[in-house]
C-alpha cells in the first residue's frame, strides 16, 4: 500500500478526530483503486472491440478527472499526475494511438501501485 506522511505542521493543527478521518477516506480511496482499474479496462476494451471509437473517451475524461482531484486530495501525487496526463490527453484533438496506450499504461500501472 502507498504510504503518506502528512505535512508536520499542518497535522499539528488538526484534531485528532479529523486525522483520523482523512486516514479512513485516504485508505477508500485506495480500495476503490481497484474498482476504477477495473472500470477504466473495461472502457479501454470496449474501445478496442469498436475498433478504436473514440466513443468512450467521454467516459474516459470523466473518470481521469475524478481521480487527477481526488488523488491530489488523498496525497497521491503521482497517480494524480498520471490521471491528469490522461484526461489533458483525451481533452486534445488528434492525440495518437501511440501516446493513448502509452498515458493509459502509465495511469494503470500507477493506480496497481496503491495495492
Amino acid at each position: 500500500m502507498a504510504s503518506y506522511t502528512p505535512n508536520a505542521s499542518a497535522s499539528q493543527e488538526l484534531p485528532q478526530a479529523a486525522l483520523d478521518r482523512i486516514a479512513e477516506l485516504r485508505r477508500l480511496f485506495i480500495e476503490r483503486s481497484d474498482a476504477n482499474l477495473l472500470q477504466i479496462r473495461k472502457l479501454l476494451e470496449l474501445r478496442e472491440v469498436s475498433g478504436g471509437s473514440r466513443e468512450k473517451d467521454g467516459e474516459l475524461i470523466k473518470l481521469a478527472h475524478s481521480l487527477a482531484g481526488a488523488s491530489a486530495l488523498f496525497g497521491f501525487p503521482a497517480q494524480g499526475e498520471a490521471a491528469f496526463n490522461a484526461e489533458t490527453l483525451l481533452r486534445s484533438p488528434g492525440y495518437s494511438e501511440a501516446e493513448f496506450a502509452r498515458v493509459f499504461r502509465d495511469l494503470i500501472g500507477r493506480l496497481s501501485a496503491l495495492n
